[in-house]
C-alpha cells in the first residue's frame, strides 16, 4: 500500500433490491476521518477535504439516475469531479469504457484507487487525475491549447466521445460551490452534461449555485428522485434532502432522459434574480420556477 495512504477501511455501496449490483469502496476510518474533519481548511479552489466518504443518497440516486439512462452514459468519457471513494466514477464505469476520477486531495485519490481494485467487474479504463476547482485550478491542470476535458483524457480532439460530468455530494458552502460551477463550465463549455446530486448544507445555496451557472452560461434543472430511485430505496431514508440537478451549457440541446422523464426537469432560478428566456422551447417541458426545488 502507498505511503502516503491514510488509515482506511472498506464498506459496500448497496442499492437495496434494485438488482443493482454493490459496490466495495475503500473509505477514511472512523477515526481518520474525525480527525480530517477536526483539521479541515475551507479550500476556495478544492473543497473542504472531508468527502473521503460514501456520500449516502447522493452518490446513490447518480448510481439510479445512470442505471435507468445507461444510454446517456454509453460510449461518454466521464469524469467525476471531488471523487472522493469515487462511487459515482467506479459505477458509470460499468456502462461507459473511459472514465476520468479527479479530487483536489492526493489522498482521495488513493482512496479511490484502492476502491477501483476492490471492483473487479469494472472493466473500463479508469485514470486518475489532481483537479482543484476554480480558475487557478483548471489553468494549472491544463497548461496546454484545448479544453479541460481534453488535458484530462489526454488530447481528445473534437471528435472525441460525448462528455459526462458527475458531482456527488460537493456543494459544501458557498466558496467552493462557485468554484466548483467554474470547472463545469470550463469542461462543458464545447458540450456535455453535468449530473449532480447534493444534500444541501446552506441556506442560500439555490442563489449560489444559479448565479454561478448564469455567470458561465448554464442551465441548472431538477430532476424528481422518484423518476429514478425505486419506492423501496426511497423509502430507506437515504433521501430526505437529497437533490438531483443536471447542468449544461445553454448553447446546447437538453438531454433526452429515460421513459418520458425529460417532461418532468423543472427550471431552477436564483431567488434573488430572475432569468430571462432559456433559448430553447420545448412545448410538453414545465417551466419551473423558484419554487421548484422541492424534491
Amino acid at each position: 500500500m502507498h505511503a502516503d495512504m491514510p488509515e482506511h477501511a472498506h464498506t459496500t455501496l448497496a442499492f437495496g433490491q434494485s438488482g443493482i449490483a454493490p459496490l466495495t469502496l475503500c473509505v477514511l476510518s472512523p477515526t481518520a476521518h474525525s480527525a480530517c474533519n477536526d483539521s479541515a481548511a475551507v479550500n476556495q479552489s478544492a473543497g473542504d477535504a472531508t468527502g473521503y466518504r460514501s456520500s449516502g443518497g447522493a452518490s446513490r440516486a447518480i448510481c439510479f439516475m445512470l442505471q435507468k439512462n445507461a444510454a446517456l452514459v454509453a460510449g461518454c468519457r466521464v469524469i467525476e469531479l471531488g471523487c472522493g471513494s469515487a462511487a459515482a466514477g467506479l459505477f458509470s464505469a460499468r456502462h461507459s469504457s473511459d472514465v476520468c476520477l479527479t479530487d483536489g486531495d492526493s489522498a482521495s485519490l488513493l482512496l479511490a484507487r484502492c476502491s477501483l481494485a476492490a471492483n473487479r467487474d469494472v472493466k473500463a479504463n479508469v485514470r486518475f487525475a489532481p483537479l482543484a476547482w476554480g480558475e487557478a485550478g483548471c489553468r494549472a491542470a491544463a497548461p496546454l491549447p484545448g479544453t479541460l476535458a481534453d488535458v484530462l483524457f489526454s488530447g481528445g480532439g473534437p471528435d472525441a466521445a460525448p462528455l459526462l460530468i458527475l458531482c456527488a455530494d460537493l456543494l459544501y458552502y458557498a466558496g467552493g460551490t462557485r468554484a466548483l460551477v467554474e470547472t463545469i463550465g470550463e469542461l462543458v463549455r464545447d458540450g456535455g452534461l453535468c449530473v449532480c446530486a447534493f444534500n444541501p448544507r446552506h441556506a442560500d445555496w439555490q442563489d449560489v449555485l444559479c448565479n454561478a451557472a448564469d455567470a458561465h452560461g448554464l442551465e441548472v434543472w431538477q430532476l424528481p428522485l422518484d423518476s429514478c430511485v425505486p419506492p423501496e430505496s426511497m423509502a430507506e431514508g437515504w433521501f430526505a434532502s437529497t437533490r438531483l440537478m443536471l447542468l449544461w451549457h445553454r448553447s446546447m440541446q437538453p438531454p433526452t432522459l429515460a421513459e418520458g422523464d425529460t417532461a418532468r426537469l423543472r427550471r431552477v432560478t436564483a431567488t434573488t434574480a430572475v432569468k430571462v428566456g432559456v433559448g430553447w422551447e420545448w412545448a410538453s417541458l414545465p417551466m419551473g420556477s423558484s419554487d421548484s426545488d422541492g424534491a
